[in-house]
C-alpha cells in the first residue's frame, strides 16, 4: 500500500517545487529586464536629461515635468526590482535545495542536474546581491543598482550631462557595469533553468495514468 501512495506524494511535492522554482526564476528575469530597460531609457532615450543634463539641455516646463515623473518612477522601480531579485534569488536557491533533497530521499533520479542547478543558483544569488550596500567599501558590486548609482556614473560619461574628455576605457567600464553585468546574470539565470530541466528529465516520476489509487 505504501509503495503505491509514495510515488503520488513525491509527484505532488515535486510539482509544487517546480511551480515555486518557475515563479522565483521568472521574478528574477523580470527584475533584470526592468533594470536594463531603465538603463536604455536614461542613457539612450534621455527621459531624465532635463533634470540631470547640462545647461544646454532642453528645460521646457513640459519636458521638466515629464522628466520628474520618470525620475520618481525609476527612483522607486530600481530599488524595488533590486530587492525583488535578491529575495527571489535566495528563495530560488532554497527551492532547488528542497528539490535535491526530494530527489535523494525518494530515489527519483535526476540528482546530478538538480545539484548543478542549485550551485548555479548560488552563483546567480551572488551576482544579484548588492555587495556595494551589503559591505561598506566593497571592491565589487552587484549586477543591479539604484537610480542614484546610475545617474552618478552617467554624469561622468554622458556628453548631454556635461561630461567632457571621456575616454574609451571609461565608456567600456560604464557599459560593463550597467549592461554586461546584468546580461551575465541573465546567462547564469538561463543556465539554472537548463540544469533544472536536465534533472527533471532524468527523474522517475510516474505519469498520472500510471499511478494506482490508495486501497481502502
Amino acid at each position: 500500500m505504501n509503495q503505491e501512495i509514495v510515488p503520488v506524494e513525491y509527484c505532488d511535492a515535486f510539482r509544487s517545487v517546480r511551480a515555486a522554482k518557475n515563479l522565483f526564476w521568472w521574478l528574477i528575469a523580470a527584475a533584470i529586464v526592468v533594470q536594463l530597460a531603465a538603463f536604455v531609457l536614461v542613457n539612450f532615450v534621455g527621459v531624465i536629461d532635463p533634470l540631470y543634463g547640462s545647461a544646454g539641455a532642453s528645460r521646457t516646463a513640459q519636458a521638466a515635468d515629464a522628466a520628474r515623473r520618470w525620475d520618481d518612477l525609476l527612483h522607486w522601480a530600481l530599488p524595488a526590482t533590486k530587492f525583488l531579485a535578491l529575495v527571489s534569488g535566495m528563495l530560488l536557491s532554497l527551492v532547488l535545495l528542497v528539490a535535491v533533497k526530494l530527489s535523494l530521499v525518494g530515489r527519483l533520479g535526476g540528482v546530478a542536474g538538480l545539484i548543478s542547478a542549485f550551485f548555479w543558483s548560488l552563483l546567480l544569488l551572488a551576482i544579484v546581491t548588492p555587495w556595494q550596500q551589503v559591505m561598506d567599501g566593497a571592491v565589487t558590486c552587484g549586477a543591479l543598482y539604484n537610480l542614484g548609482e546610475l545617474t552618478k556614473a552617467a554624469g561622468k560619461v554622458k556628453s548631454d550631462w556635461g561630461a567632457k574628455g571621456v575616454s574609451v576605457f571609461d565608456q567600456v567600464l560604464f557599459h560593463a557595469r550597467f549592461v554586461a553585468f546584468p546580461l551575465v546574470a541573465l546567462l547564469v539565470w538561463l543556465t539554472v533553468h537548463r540544469k533544472f530541466a536536465r534533472g527533471h528529465r532524468g527523474m522517475n516520476l510516474p505519469r498520472p495514468a500510471e499511478v494506482l489509487p490508495r486501497q481502502p
